[in-house]
């Protein structure tokens, strides 16, 4: 919320999403982070604990993963995107999406 738009956010370490967004204009339901403007993530690890998307991008955003970022999935079953549900854009570059399994796009 706080990020502005074209901002880069360099993480340092891990983070743990256990919490998720429910709300109601989201249509694929919940993800631990959702990007709604247009982001660079630089390095760091995110990972996500519950059976939700680790990341969602809206439609029209793009979303740049760079600086060696690790982006970790769950098991979310018969959705899609396990570590990034995609509706924009987005760009890896020296990123790793891993750990992630659904029925379409278990990376994104």
């Amino acid at each position: 919320e706080n990020a502005s738009d074209g901002e880069t956010l360099k993480l340092n370490g891990s983070f743990d999403l256990t919490e998720f967004d429910r709300s109601v204009d989201w249509v694929t339901g919940n993800a631990g982070l959702i990007v709604d403007k247009n982001l660079t993530l630089f390095g760091g690890t995110i990972k996500q604990a519950t059976r939700d998307s680790a990341i969602a991008v809206k439609q029209g955003v793009r979303l740049t993963l760079a600086g060696g970022i690790v982006i970790s999935g769950t098991d979310i079953e018969f959705r899609s995107g396990a570590g990034i549900y995609n509706l924009g854009t987005v760009l890896l570059s020296e990123g790793t999406i891993t750990d992630g399994n659904a029925g379409a796009g278990g990376g994104i």
